[in-house]
Order: structure tokens, then C-alpha cells, then sequence
């Protein structure tokens, strides 16, 4: 846990928070120190996610929806690994507004991810999600992740160990693999924030 008392507010704020508006305005207050918190912390999440997906999808011009790119750490990450046309969807302005600053993105999108994505109108060869799921977004982001994602597409998301089963994603996942609508390549714990010891469930699905 952060020492920093304006960055242990904003931690506090996260967890406690109880709607999509007190979210947008936490993320928003945070935008700005942001990046320079989860850096002094070694938050590894954005780098194994982005290297799965690099490990499972063919071709660097494949078009990725970055869902909940924040400030568009896992946009950096795939762009080391060659990935070029990118667009992200986010809660917060301000969170977009730095992302947009990188160039990383073609389309940035302003957006409840717990509601349709209706600003999202295409459908993509690859969609990942990272260190957003489980706590404040439930399960139907997954589906909606799904519904943009081409046949033969591929999915990659974290959940935060403690929240992975409680939040209902395990089960839902799993419903998914038995329903014939994706199949599961990668279901594993991983490291998330190495100065906490937190780690993360990370999973690689393809679109059937």
C-alpha cells in the first residue's frame, strides 16, 4: 500500500466506490499521477497481457480494442511488441486525454464498460482487457468484449486473484467453454503488482 496519503485517498476511493459517476470522477482526479503511482509499485499486469496476446494472434495490423485502457499503459506495451492500429474505450476523460498524448491510438472512446459499447460499431481481430475486471465490472463486459471479437478472434483479460471466483467471472467463463462460444487457451495465475505480492488471474480465449 502506497505511503503517499494523496495516493492512498485515491486507492481508498477506488475500492469504496459505488457508482460508474463516482468512478468517472476518481479516475478523472487521478489521471495525472496515475502512471507515475502504478510505475513505483512494478505493476506488471499491462506487460504479460499485452505479451500474451502477442503470443496468440497472428499479425501486427490486426485491429485490438484496448477495453479500459485508462491512460493506455497496455497500449504501450503491444506497441513495443509491434501492434499498430489500436483503438481503447474508457470511463474517464482524463484518463483518455493522456492516452490520446502516446499517438498509440487510432479511436479513443469515452464509455461505460458495464453498459453495451455502443460507440464501438466494428468488431475487432483481438480485444484485451487489463486490472479492471472483477471489483466495479461485472461479467456482461466479457460478453460485450465477445461480441466485438471477430470469429477466430482472440480475448485476453485479468482478474485480480481475490476477485476472480466471487465475481462470478470463473463461472462464466467456464459457461462460455461448455456453451461452444470460445475456446480457453490460457486460464492462469500470474503476477500483477510485484510490490504488493498481488497476483492475477489471466486468461487467453478464442471467439468460436
Amino acid at each position: 500500500m502506497t505511503h503517499d496519503p494523496k495516493q492512498a485517498e485515491m486507492v481508498r476511493r477506488a475500492i469504496n466506490a459505488e457508482s460508474a459517476d463516482e468512478l468517472e470522477a476518481l479516475y478523472n482526479d487521478w489521471a495525472d499521477s496515475y502512471d507515475a503511482y502504478l510505475d513505483g509499485l512494478s505493476y506488471v499486469a499491462p506487460a504479460i497481457g499485452a505479451q500474451l496476446l502477442a503470443d496468440h494472434l497472428e499479425g501486427q495490423r490486426t485491429p485490438i480494442l484496448d477495453v479500459g485502457c485508462g491512460t493506455g499503459l497496455v497500449g504501450i506495451q503491444l506497441a513495443e511488441r509491434g501492434f499498430s492500429k489500436m483503438d481503447g474505450i474508457d470511463l474517464s476523460q482524463g484518463m483518455l486525454n493522456i492516452a490520446r498524448e502516446s499517438g498509440l491510438y487510432e479511436t479513443l472512446c469515452q464509455g461505460d464498460i458495464n453498459q453495451p459499447f455502443t460507440s464501438v460499431l466494428e468488431q475487432y481481430g483481438a480485444v484485451i482487457s487489463i486490472g479492471i475486471l472483477g471489483i466495479h465490472v461485472g461479467t456482461s463486459a466479457l460478453d460485450e468484449m465477445l461480441r466485438l471479437t471477430r470469429s477466430g478472434g482472440i480475448v485476453v483479460i485479468s482478474v485480480r486473484n481475490p476477485y476472480y471466483e466471487p465475481s462470478g467471472y470463473q463461472a462464466h467463463v467456464h459457461s462460455l467453454v461448455s456453451a461452444g462460444e470460445i475456446k480457453l487457451l490460457v486460464e492462469s495465475e500470474k503476477p500483477y503488482i510485484l510490490d504488493e505480492g498481488a497476483t492475477a488471474m489471466y486468461l487467453v480465449m478464442e471467439r468460436q
